[in-house]
């Protein structure tokens, strides 16, 4: 079921045109990195950042760095939005 899903999402990518912020913390065990950079390659909008944090785990919102994902998240909601 899991691999007919990511199938499915994967065809729609390019139909998202929304502005996209994505955060993958590079220690991540869950997800590869290498998974995030094909999804925000793929999707179409023109307003889009996948921010790689170091040392970050899967649950970059706990993570040591989680201030900056905050902060970033705030300004690219404040520019995203003009």
């Amino acid at each position: 079921q899991l691999g007919k899903l990511q199938k499915y999402v994967k065809k729609r990518l390019p139909v998202i045109t929304q502005p996209v912020l994505a955060f993958q913390g590079l220690e991540d065990e869950t997800i590869d990195i290498q998974s995030s950079r094909v999804v925000i390659n793929s999707i179409r909008s023109k307003v889009k950042e996948l921010i790689e944090i170091e040392n970050g785990q899967h649950c970059v919102l706990l993570d040591a760095k989680r201030e900056a994902v905050y902060a970033k998240t705030i300004e690219f909601i404040a520019t995203a939005k003009n």
